[in-house]
């Protein structure tokens, strides 16, 4: 009779168990459906008691994670990622997941041993040959790129994302033709992928197709109003066509979405230097070497606005800045700013 006592408790404590899983796995599944339809905040609430009915629950943590990132707190994206390894070490979506975080906050190292890592635990897993590509491009290192696009393609011709890292590559190399195809191939896969739109803007920028490079822009941020590279790439476009006034309420819009954007600061120092108000132009690239002294072509805009100004000793030193910071300044500008100067180098 004890005997018979002792297994029904177990049973029941096994049956309890069960059912704990279930509910956890219930919440875990409905926080998912609420990530995919960028509903972060209430999947983060789905995950939290997911792991509340269990604390190992691995892919909660994984997903939790993926939901911060979404939301820009990469801290508590990194902090759950690295509890779901510590619970599941063999988990190649964590690997990956937390590789796509450290992508995001420019961690590229760091970024391409998670990928390295998810591919050593899955060799088949094209997202991660995709996620790696991205760290590769932005290292410069377009050719492992694209070589990492090649691969995830011929795991997945339906991979969306890898079609449209190889665009980035593409552009990179100057294979503007190539980008457009890879661009292309990506909207047919998936058409609302905002970023293909804007990388196809890129390309059509680069081939001095501004006006359709424009239209691209404008694809972008229909699909993703909160989307900075798009208006600060359309604001290059508008100011290119010679529409500087257009082109500031882009970068406004830009720099307003990421006050940080040292770049969309020089490029809208561009647009009021087009406009003529020096002052302005000269103020935005100042916030701009303040937000990243490194940004070598900042200095040449800058130098520029000296010249206007007639400040030529303060334009020659901003070239020799623009060499510092690995640039090179273009001929052209050299040689009116020693004309106007009275003086070479």
């Amino acid at each position: 009779m004890r005997k018979l006592a002792i297994f029904a408790t177990i049973l029941f404590v096994a049956l309890e168990f069960s059912g704990c899983k279930a509910a956890a796995q219930w919440y875990l599944e409905r926080g998912n459906a609420k990530l995919k339809d960028g509903m972060f905040d209430d999947a983060i609430k789905d995950y939290d008691q997911a792991i509340a009915i269990n604390p190992k629950f691995a892919d909660a943590y994984t997903n939790r994670g993926e939901a911060y990132d979404q939301k820009g707190k990469y801290d508590r994206a990194l902090s759950d990622y690295e509890q779901a390894i510590a619970l599941d070490p063999n988990s190649a979506l964590s690997y990956n997941s937390r590789g796509g975080t450290y992508l995001k906050m420019g961690q590229f190292e760091e970024a391409i041993r998670d990928f390295n890592q998810a591919l050593a635990l899955n060799p088949k897993y094209a997202k991660a040959y995709s996620n790696r590509s991205g760290a590769y491009s932005s290292m410069g290192q377009n050719d492992l790129a694209i070589k990492d696009c090649d691969q995830a393609i011929a795991l997945d011709p339906k991979l969306a994302m890898a079609f449209n890292n190889r665009a980035v590559a593409n552009n990179n190399l100057g294979r503007y033709n190539d980008a457009i195809k890879d661009c292309l191939q990506a909207i047919a896969l998936d058409p609302k992928d905002a970023a293909a739109y804007s990388n196809l803007g890129l390309a059509h920028y680069e081939k001095d197709q501004y006006d359709q490079a424009i239209k691209e822009y404008d694809q972008s941020i229909a699909l993703n109003p909160k989307y900075v590279q798009a208006y600060n790439n359309r604001g290059l476009a508008y100011i290119c066509k010679g529409q500087c006034e257009q082109a500031v309420k882009d970068l406004d819009l830009a720099i307003a979405l990421s006050p940080k954007f040292a770049a969309a600061y020089t490029n809208r120092s561009l647009a009021y230097y087009g406009k003529k108000q020096y002052e302005n132009a000269l103020k935005d690239c100042n916030l701009s070497t303040a937000l990243d002294p490194k940004y070598a072509m900042v200095y040449i805009v800058r130098g520029k606005v000296y010249v206007a100004m007639k400040q030529y000793k303060k334009a020659w030193a901003d070239v020799k800045a623009c060499r510092e910071h690995g640039g090179k300044p273009p001929e052209d500008f050299i040689k009116e700013l020693t004309t106007a100067s009275g003086r070479s180098e």
